[in-house]
């Protein structure tokens, strides 16, 4: 399973590496277009991309099939279910997921100090979520229903209670 592990790893790295490369080409390609154009004008354009994300994200609902596993070419069966993983190989999984989701700008609204073990599973069930990719802001997935008794994080560790506060 280590060897397995490792070269999971090493794809998810490679994804995330070119996802940044992605975006560095975009981002190259954009100023070489807007270098002639004045502060003001390259502001307004920003915005307008930005708003036409919010837009989307609003008024649209993703295709039923463009879930994580299909933006990222990844498939469910490439991760070890929970109970094959020794808590060292769940927490380097669950830290090289969430480096993948930042690098989509994707980001996991959870408690701070949960273990691995619990929270690996839920990312891996969150990625079945069909989702748009945004390039200019982040969005931003919740685990919680916010009720204590239903909370996937468990009582011990369920954000509930403070806001309850």
């Amino acid at each position: 399973m280590k060897t397995y592990i490792e070269q999971l790893l090493g794809d998810i790295a490679a994804l995330v590496q070119t996802r940044k490369n992605e975006l560095a080409g975009k981002k190259d390609e954009q100023e070489r277009i807007l270098s002639t154009a004045d502060e003001a004008y390259c502001d307004k354009i920003a915005f307008a991309q930005h708003i036409e994300e919010v837009e989307r994200y609003l008024q649209e609902d993703p295709p039923a099939d463009q879930d994580m596993y299909y933006h990222f070419g990844l498939l469910r069966e490439q991760f070890p279910p929970l109970d094959r993983l020794a808590d060292d190989e769940a927490e380097t999984l669950t830290s090289a997921l969430l480096e993948l989701w930042g690098a989509y700008n994707f980001d996991a609204s959870f408690p701070d100090g949960i273990p691995a073990k619990i929270l690996y599973p839920l990312l891996l069930d969150k990625m079945h979520e069909p989702t748009f990719i945004t390039e200019i802001g982040w969005t931003t997935h919740e685990f919680c229903s916010y009720e204590c008794e239903n909370c996937p994080f468990g009582l011990e560790w369920c954000m509930c209670k403070e806001i309850g506060e």
